[in-house]
């Protein structure tokens, strides 16, 4: 009786079916219906009755035919509809790029079937997240960084034979494994082959690419004991291996909760405070060395916390670049610097850093064209700066920058000069009008030979290129005067004063000759 509940419709109909014709031939037999039938039928042959029963006949066997050919369609039907579903199932549990599992996946998982699986009473869960792949996939194209994921996931199958590899969304994977290969002890090596297994070069379209990777790690049942909470305490341990740098491995401590809460606590203040536009400019005063009166000033973001202490910039400018908000954040200080500066002398310029990860943007020369057309600051009173290391990154997407700036008029500065070891080529080619000695050199020439020869060098190459330098991070008046004999003309640093806010800024124009030294003790200092 179950296996007959267990038919389809169409089947139950031909067994009853069956049946019936069995039943109905066997009586037939009994009652000698056909001798019966063939008298009647002479008897009454005025009435055609033979050929009204061969039609019916016919009509049977086309009846017939039908059904059959509607019943295997119908089969077809349904078996094409089970693949269809068994299809969108594993869809829904499946990547269609790399074939592995996903997040869904992940989530219907439980730790026994794990356990069972991989026949280990501990797991590791491994939370790996590629370094570079934007860049790598800009590079080769969409579909070379398909074939980059491909290749990825490969080489994670291929590391452990024993795991269960998953691809939790664009370059994040998790890798499940038998614990015993990532005790303490022996974790952080596993960990490290996986990495340089990762990052060994691969060729795609021709071109040849590497791309770095963190993990993160967390173990059952020591770091918890659902599938939830051993995937947060794998990305918490990711974070931090990421924040350790390029291609490096850690494992989940309690200590980093507190940390990640601490870090999501300061990324929402962030975001209130780009919101509510109170991160605001400072300005540190560029100074004339040989006379002492200020020729420009370098805008700085400061913010003061709700207890009115100041945060770091090296605090809050990470944190703004990983939310995103960095392009907002510098459009709104440029904006307000050159509102601030619409009101000092005309001969002051304006200095504006670009953050590294901007330049990225092809379109940044045309963003800051367009909110000087609309605060009426001269572009020719403003100088943008950019590192001499993110030049070096991003040189394609910076000559296209610098070449939309040069052409509304606005000057350019090579910040942290010596630092990334440009070349005199990219030095005459992308127009700088400046020049700026990093702080440690500037240092290092007072109690240096060697290096005040290396300095002296840096403002001759200058001079001969026709390019101003500002020295950086002067602190005494010794160091003043060493640069200033060098041939440098230009700097700042806390021997003039610390980055003030703009009331505070306008008083060195009211009184010019407490500028130097003096200016430090009689204006509150801003770190």
């Amino acid at each position: 009786m179950k296996l007959f509940n267990t038919l389809s419709a169409a089947q139950k109909d031909a067994i009853f079916i069956g049946l019936a014709s069995v039943v109905l031939w066997l009586t037939a037999v009994e009652m000698d219906a056909y001798e019966a039938f063939h008298d009647f039928l002479e008897a009454h042959e005025d009435w055609e009755l033979d050929e009204i029963l061969l039609a019916l006949i016919l009509a049977g066997i086309g009846g017939f035919v039908f059904g059959l050919r509607r019943y295997l369609e119908r089969t077809k039907e349904v078996l094409l509809r089970r693949e269809a579903q068994a299809r969108a199932d594993w869809l829904s549990t499946h990547d269609p790029l790399t074939a592995l599992p996903n997040r869904r996946y992940f989530s219907v998982l439980n730790l026994a079937e794990l356990q069972a699986d991989l026949q280990a009473d501990q797991l590791a869960f491994l939370a790996i997240d590629l370094d570079g792949f934007k860049k790598i996939n800009d590079l080769i194209g969409h579909g070379g960084g398909d074939q980059l994921l491909k290749t990825t996931a490969l080489r994670l199958m291929n590391q452990y034979q024993d795991s269960i590899v998953i691809r939790l969304g664009g370059d994040e994977f998790l890798l499940i494994v038998d614990a015993d290969q990532f005790g303490r002890a022996s974790g952080v090596a596993a960990a490290k082959d996986l990495i340089k297994s990762l990052c060994a070069p691969m060729t795609i379209s021709g071109v040849q690419v590497e791309v770095g990777a963190s993990v993160g790690i967390s173990i059952y049942p020591e770091n918890g004991l659902e599938m939830a909470d051993l995937l947060h305490a794998a990305d918490v341990a990711l974070y931090f291996a990421k924040r350790s740098g390029r291609n490096t491995a850690a494992f989940f401590e309690l200590s980093m909760h507190q940390d990640v809460a601490r870090r999501a606590e300061l990324e929402t203040k962030v975001r209130t405070a780009l919101q509510q536009r109170t991160i605001m400019p400072h300005y540190q005063p560029i100074m004339d060395l040989a006379t002492g009166n200020v020729v420009g000033a370098e805008v700085l973001a400061r913010w003061s916390g709700d207890d009115g202490t100041m945060l770091p910039p090296d605090v809050f400018i990470p944190v703004a670049e990983e939310i995103g908000g960095i392009v907002n954040l510098s459009e709104q200080l440029l904006r307000k610097a050159t509102e601030d500066a619409l009101k000092w002398p005309a001969d002051i310029t304006l200095a504006f850093n670009i953050a590294p990860t901007m330049l990225s943007d092809r379109l940044l020369g045309k963003r800051i064209r367009r909110i000087l057309a609309e605060t009426g600051f001269p572009a020719s009173r403003l100088e943008v700066e950019f590192t001499e290391g993110a030049l070096l990154r991003e040189t394609e997407a910076a000559t296209t920058v610098i070449k939309d700036l040069v052409a509304g008029g606005t000057r350019i500065a090579l910040d942290d000069f010596g630092t990334g070891y440009s070349n005199i080529l990219q030095l005459s080619e992308l127009s700088f009008s400046t020049i700026k000695i990093d702080r440690k050199f500037v240092d290092r020439a007072v109690r240096d030979d060697t290096q005040k020869a290396v300095v002296k060098t840096m403002i001759d190459l200058a001079g001969r290129l026709g390019v101003a330098t500002i020295a950086e991070g002067i602190e005494t008046a010794e160091q003043r005067d060493a640069v200033l004999n060098l041939g440098c003309s230009l700097g700042q640093g806390y021997y003039f004063s610390r980055a003030v806010p703009a009331w505070k800024f306008e008083r060195l124009f009211v009184s010019p000759e407490t500028v130097p030294h003096q200016e430090m003790d009689r204006v509150k200092q801003v770190p």
